[in-house]
């Protein structure tokens, strides 16, 4: 017989979600999602960003990288 998982790991985080997370601004989050200096994809048309890449800025004590300029 199979068990119900009542909860599974968090796997995405919302912009919101890292915007508060890491103090910064959503706008900001954004932004740096729609030009590639976060790796973000659109889940159900909301940008999601993964968890790993938010722990990784947590342990390292930094903040995601400006976008390149064009």
């Amino acid at each position: 017989m199979l068990k119900k998982v009542t909860e599974l790991p968090r796997a995405w985080y919302s912009l919101d979600d890292v915007a508060d997370i890491l103090g910064l601004e959503r706008t900001a989050i954004y932004e740096k999602s729609r030009k590639g200096s976060i790796p973000a994809t659109k889940i159900g048309g909301r940008w999601m960003i993964p968890v790993w890449y938010v722990n990784k800025l947590l342990e390292a004590g930094t903040t995601p990288p400006e976008p390149a300029a064009a």
